[in-house]
């Protein structure tokens, strides 16, 4: 199947059935939980945003989007390598807060929840009103991983507790329409 698309009038793209499967799964989380809308502006609070989902979805690559994006809407977002379990997860998160101009908290050490309550306070200090937590993938329901996000979770510095962003197949969906320019798939 072949689709006019693209910035250049006339120009090819392939739709694969891949692509095809990803607009109906999103077109499904769509009609479950309804169309998105922009985040509401931190006003006079530090908003704690804790990334999760299935490993290799583009947690991390996400995260730096949606700090930049932040960033265009006038918010101060902080990144946080919170990933302790991948080997480049934090270099990775380091090049990406350079390229979109966003500052990363990083540390050594392989305490997720102690780098997160460390961060928030650092982005409160900082006057950073969103903090991005870039955690582990999971491969499957791993209860050490469970028990981090709810340590994680249960920090005195979330009063609120965090709001989650699940990205499993999220994350998957955004890049595919990013990479693709938002084809209309039809």
């Amino acid at each position: 199947v072949r689709l006019e698309a693209g910035r250049k009038s006339g120009q090819k793209l392939r739709v694969t059935p891949g692509d095809h499967f990803t607009k109906a799964c999103y077109e499904e989380l769509v009609a479950l939980m309804g169309a998105g809308a922009p985040f509401e502006p931190a006003k006079g609070r530090t908003r704690v945003l804790m990334m999760l989902g299935l490993q290799g979805t583009g947690k991390t690559s996400t995260c730096a989007k949606l700090a930049r994006n932040l960033k265009k809407q006038g918010e101060k977002p902080l990144l946080v390598a919170a990933d302790v379990r991948r080997p480049a997860a934090r270099e990775q998160l380091r090049v990406l807060g350079e390229k979109v101009g966003i500052e990363v908290f990083t540390r050594e050490g392989d305490d997720a929840p102690a780098i997160c309550a460390e961060a928030v306070a650092y982005a409160r200090a900082n006057h950073f009103n969103t903090v991005i937590l870039d955690t582990a993938g999971r491969l499957q329901i791993d209860d050490e991983l469970m028990v981090e996000l709810e340590q994680i979770c249960d920090l005195p510095q979330f009063p609120d507790g965090a709001e989650g962003l699940l990205t499993a197949l999220l994350c998957a969906i955004e890049t595919a329409k990013t990479d693709k320019e938002k084809l209309l798939l039809q």
